[in-house]
């Protein structure tokens, strides 16, 4: 599963290149994408002319309350992102859902993931590089712990962020620069 704003930057025309690669290859798997934008019917046409329609589905748009479902309703979250991908809120919500996430290695996706799942990086944003990943995942090779997952979400929270920030503004040298 995927849910993305469907606009070129967030990768989804690499994500499909991908799925056609896994398809060739005879794997068994279907791709959920949700969400909406001016993409949509490229990618409907994209995933048309590699003969994915028994593959690949697009759910549209997904409301806040429907979100923690798509999550869970997927074997393993996708983040095919090509630029622009600030923090990965996003790999926070899959992770807090259970949901292993596969992504690319652009913005702060890396350091969201955490040490801990490197593995689930591809080593780039290449259709090759992300169907290498999700061919592992469906394979057996990369097996999450949904336990892991969470708690890894969870050092993200607030409370634990802010004392974290606490600690560092209270260590800093006094100086007389001002802090606004």
């Amino acid at each position: 599963i995927t849910v993305r704003r469907l606009v070129p930057r967030m990768g989804l025309a690499t994500l499909i290149e991908a799925a056609a690669i896994l398809s060739k290859e005879g794997l068994d798997f279907r791709l959920v994408i949700a969400g909406e934008g001016p993409q949509l019917e490229p990618l409907r046409n994209q995933s048309s002319a590699l003969s994915l329609q028994n593959r690949v589905a697009f759910l549209g748009r997904v409301s806040e309350e429907q979100l923690v479902d798509v999550y869970r309703a997927g074997d393993c979250f996708v983040l095919p992102t090509r630029s622009l991908e600030g923090f990965g809120l996003i790999i926070l919500e899959a992770y807090a859902c259970g949901t292993p996430v596969i992504a690319v290695p652009v913005g702060a996706i890396p350091e969201v993931m955490g040490a801990s799942f490197r593995d689930w990086l591809a080593r780039d944003n290449s259709p090759a590089a992300l169907a290498e990943r999700m061919r592992d995942f469906i394979i057996n090779r990369l097996i999450a712990d949904q336990a892991r997952l969470r708690q890894r979400a969870l050092e993200f929270d607030f409370d634990t962020v802010a004392a974290l920030h606490e600690r560092v503004l209270l260590q800093a040298k006094p100086s007389n620069d001002i802090i606004l």
